[in-house]
């Protein structure tokens, strides 16, 4: 089995009480080298591009800068710029004919295993995060988001990872900053650790 074809036997044979996302029941949409992932749990589509040598993932957020006016689009550049110097994995870009900002993530295919693409996708997760708060865009996207923070951090704590510990993970598995670890941590930590999540989200 070719590698574009495992990764869809991870992506379909899913579970939709998994709390990591690369377990998740995704619908997937086939196109020669090019897949969409679809999951009603996460706020936008994943779309996958397999190249000679490197698998793209990468996700479009539906913020169109090019019907911006000047102002407002120059602070989203910048802010864009800042983002890629700030999460080293990350490329946060302008895509099409609308300079849609997405953001994506590069990686070798002969690197690829499920663990890879799982830490991916909550990688990919966490930066948009982090986008939305740069942005002043929270309502827009959080709810969702901070529903899969609370699941990530969440499953961390169930086994029996302390806070330093899951800032560790952030830090080096998932590759963000460590100030941008602390500050996530501040906002989801303390309802995770008292079972507040799914109250605060759905309640």
């Amino acid at each position: 089995m070719d590698t574009k074809e495992t990764i869809i036997s991870w992506l379909a044979a899913g579970d939709e009480e998994s709390d990591k996302l690369i377990d998740l029941p995704w619908r997937v949409k086939k196109h020669g080298d090019y897949l969409i992932l679809d999951h009603d749990q996460v706020p936008f589509k994943i779309h996958m591009i397999f190249l000679p040598e490197t698998l793209q993932i990468y996700m479009r957020t539906e913020i169109e800068t090019a019907v911006i006016e000047s102002e407002p689009r120059l602070a989203i550049y910048r802010s864009l710029l800042l983002l890629n110097r700030q999460i080293e994995h990350v490329k946060f870009m302008l895509a099409g004919m609308n300079e849609e900002v997405t953001l994506r993530v590069d990686l070798p295919l002969e690197r690829i295993t499920k663990d890879a693409i799982d830490v991916t996708l909550n990688l990919l997760l966490t930066s948009l995060y982090i986008m939305a708060n740069v942005l002043h865009i929270e309502e827009e996207f959080n709810q969702q988001i901070l529903g899969w923070m609370f699941k990530m951090i969440g499953e961390f704590m169930k086994q029996g990872k302390t806070k330093k510990d899951v800032e560790k993970i952030l830090t080096g598995k998932i590759g963000i900053s460590k100030e941008d670890a602390e500050e996530i941590l501040s906002q989801v930590y303390p309802l995770a650790r008292n079972g507040e999540a799914e109250d605060r989200l759905y309640g």
